[in-house]
């Protein structure tokens, strides 16, 4: 969790900086939430 308050953070701080427009917070944060999701859903193997 700790990891995708840091994410949304980072967006939030980008839009802020003018690096990202303001109306595409949300769907950078959906995005970055999505990739995690499939991140822990199905992790690396030692092997990989």
């Amino acid at each position: 969790m700790a990891f995708v308050n840091y994410q949304e953070f980072f967006v939030e701080f980008l839009a802020s900086e003018g690096v990202i427009k303001k109306e595409r917070v949300d769907l950078v944060k959906g995005e970055a939430r999505g990739l995690i999701d499939l991140a822990l859903a199905n992790p690396l193997s030692k092997e990989e």
